[in-house]
């Protein structure tokens, strides 16, 4: 274990300084408590900054492993360390809107923020076990208050009790999981772990079988996969928008950066013994987060239906990486990429129509939308093409990635399942579209003659929309971004270093 270096702080910044503008938050909201302006700022400064380093540890050689090895500075981490950032900061955007019609942005709020932004850029990081669970739980905890932090209504409490009560079990799932494979292993350093795994484990099997199988459960749970998605609808629906936002983007992002980092990484040579039951996974999840989006009227809950599809998606591309990482790894990444973005954005159209409204959004308060908010409407047409696999879409192109490499490692049926249940997710998306553009607006209805004047939602919404365009149309710069950061992840995983010795192919070349 290498002694700590200013060199190791230098590379470990990008994760404190969120820490550190949390903390300046907390004593703002102590001594300024009547002034809104400065913990948003201090947010802003903080999650810049971050993005100032992380450009500058792309642009120098990257150290690979700092902080007593137990953090990696790698493409992978600085890929969703920049998504992270970058999401965090759309979150707050739209928060900064939505506080003057509900009153929940204390400064704690902006604290919050931060603090489960210091956990994600951790879970991206962490090549220790138990960093990785104190990552979990630093963004878990604080989310959790996130939920619940519009005072002003009970629902939000409501939500935030049931997320932490079954965020609990899981939290469990994974400590266990994590004492079974340190029992099996000797060690939480997840390069030591897949160095014994190659070397195989005898008479330690049983326990490394039940550490995984426990793990699994754990990240099912933190990425809305079912079984363990009960936690979602709720938790989506009554969490303030920007929250839902924040949740459904960045902490997806944050939670898939570790699942690929421990089982794609790590755990691929005992991919025999989970790989199955991934798959099995990813369809129910594929099957019931459509099969649940159809019988909703809720906006909100629409969209967390919405998500736990999403999230069976993508383990489509995760089951196809157990077999072939180089070939589907990329294609996960560049879906999380899309994904995000897609659905920050739609959540900022959504804040926007509550900030008008006055209330959680039904799917009739959608009609004639169109009429009364044009560009409003245009974007979301485009982030709910995007979420269904329209092209010229990024949502379209990641999809077809993923599926590409489900194809070519052999999960046909998978494949099959995918495209049937993104033809289904059709029907619910474009009710929402058929609402704005072909139905008049409800007799009374409190939005017609309200402006939607937002700069930071309208921000928000316009750079979303443009990056999931441009992502759709030229896909490959960032397809490329993401295969560099999928190859880089060699340097804290010995487990794929030869599978990596060349760049990984497109999962769409012949």
């Amino acid at each position: 274990m290498s002694p700590l270096s200013t060199d190791d702080l230098l590379h470990f910044l990008p994760i404190l300084l969120p820490a550190f503008g949390a903390l300046c938050c907390l004593l703002i909201s102590g001594f300024r408590p009547s002034d809104r302006a400065i913990a948003p700022a201090v947010l802003a400064v903080a999650c810049l900054s971050a993005l100032g380093f992380i450009v500058w540890q792309l642009n120098t050689p990257a150290p690979g492993r700092v902080l007593m090895n137990m953090i990696a500075i790698d493409g992978f981490s600085l890929f969703f360390a920049s998504l992270i950032l970058a999401l965090v900061t759309g979150a707050a955007a739209i928060a900064i809107a939505s506080w003057r019609s509900r009153d929940f942005a204390h400064g704690e709020f902006w604290a919050l923020l931060l603090f489960a932004a210091c956990g994600m850029l951790l879970l991206a990081a962490a090549t220790n076990l138990l960093l990785v669970f104190l990552g979990v739980e630093l963004m878990s905890l604080s989310v959790y208050a996130l939920v619940a932090s519009d005072r002003t209504r009970t629902r939000p409490t409501e939500a935030a009790l049931k997320y932490f009560l079954l965020g609990s079990f899981s939290s469990a799932f994974l400590l266990f999981g994590i004492a079974f494979i340190y029992g099996a292993t000797g060690s939480f350093d997840l390069a030591v772990i897949a160095e014994k795994l190659r070397g195989g484990l005898t008479g330690q099997r049983a326990e490394m079988m039940l550490g995984t199988a426990l793990l699994l459960a754990g990240f099912c749970f933190k990425t809305a996969a079912a079984p363990f998605h009960m936690w979602a609808p709720d938790a989506y629906t009554g969490a303030p928008t920007p929250v839902t936002a924040f949740m459904a983007s960045a902490v997806k992002a944050a939670s898939f950066a570790a699942f690929i980092r421990i089982f794609i990484a790590t755990l691929v040579p005992s991919a025999w013994f989970w790989s199955d039951p991934l798959a099995v996974i990813a369809g129910v999840t594929v099957v019931l987060g459509n099969a649940g989006a159809l019988a909703q009227t809720e906006v909100k809950r629409l969209f967390a239906y919405s998500s736990i599809a999403h999230a069976g998606y993508l383990l489509i591309g995760l089951r196809a990486a157990s077999v072939d990482p180089e070939l589907a790894t990329p294609a996960i990444l560049f879906y999380l990429f899309a994904y995000g973005f897609t659905t920050l954005g739609a959540f900022g159209v959504v804040a926007a129509a509550e900030r008008m409204m006055g209330k959680d959004l039904v799917l009739e308060d959608m009609a004639g939308f169109a009429k009364r908010h044009p560009l409003y409407a245009a974007a979301l047409t485009i982030f709910l093409l995007a979420l269904a696999g329209v092209p010229p879409t990024a949502g379209f192109t990641a999809k077809l990635y993923v599926f590409a490499a489900a194809v070519k490692v052999g999960d046909y049926l998978l494949a099959v399942i995918g495209v049937l249940a993104s033809a289904v997710s059709l029907y619910y998306y474009l009710r929402v579209v058929v609402l704005m553009y072909m139905r008049e607006p409800a007799p009374g209805s409190s939005a017609s003659d309200i402006p939607a004047r937002a700069p930071s939602l309208q921000a928000v919404v316009a750079v979303a929309a443009i990056v999931v365009l441009l992502a759709g149309v030229a896909p490959q710069a960032y397809f490329t971004s993401a295969q560099g950061a999928a190859a880089s992840m060699s340097m804290s995983a010995p487990a794929l270093t030869k599978r990596f010795d060349v760049p990984p192919p497109n999962p769409l070349s012949p």
